[in-house]
């Protein structure tokens, strides 16, 4: 029983360093870091959004890539 304490443990450290090592790339690639605000979409709208990306890109570089192609 020990053995599994310590494996689920290792785990959790593992997952929770993944995540913290994700959140800080995606915050890092953010052009405005002092402040991030949600946008509601369908989730139709969203997969939408989605295929029009291309690999690696977020949602943010996606958007501004629009914004400046319409303009």
């Amino acid at each position: 029983m020990e053995k599994l304490t310590q494996t689920a443990s290792q785990l959790y450290k593992l997952e929770t360093a993944t995540y913290i090592n994700t959140y800080s790339h995606y915050v890092k690639r953010m052009p405005y870091r002092s402040g991030v605000t949600t946008i509601q979409l369908s989730p139709d709208t969203r997969d939408k959004l989605k295929d029009l990306g291309k690999k690696g890109e977020t949602y943010e570089e996606i958007i501004l890539r629009l914004v400046k192609a319409y303009r």
